[in-house]
């Protein structure tokens, strides 16, 4: 199931695996796992590793975007004195995520 967030971490994925390819060769091919949403887990999300691969779970991608929405755009606006409107909002905050 594609959600926004989803999509996004996709892209994030492809974006940092040269990195991690050029900085930690040993770590270029570490598989990463996810899940399908579900919204009856009990956590939002989690990430972490075992170092035989990345944990990439995102439980309820919609209200992770969402709080991101609501609480870390504006805290991270004002912190550093800009102002987004609505769409931009949206898009930076699938970023920060």
């Amino acid at each position: 199931m594609a959600t926004p967030l989803l999509d996004e971490l996709l892209a994030a994925e492809s974006d940092w695996r040269p990195i991690v390819i050029a900085e930690q060769p040993l770590f270029g091919d570490l598989p990463v796992e996810r899940v399908e949403p579900d919204p009856n887990h009990q956590r939002h999300w989690m990430f972490a590793t075992d170092n035989n691969k990345v944990l990439a779970h995102v439980y309820k991608p919609d209200y992770v975007l969402q709080k991101f929405e609501e609480v870390v755009v504006p805290l991270f606006s004002e912190a550093y004195g800009f102002r987004l409107d609505k769409q931009e909002s949206q898009a930076f905050a699938k970023r920060l995520v």
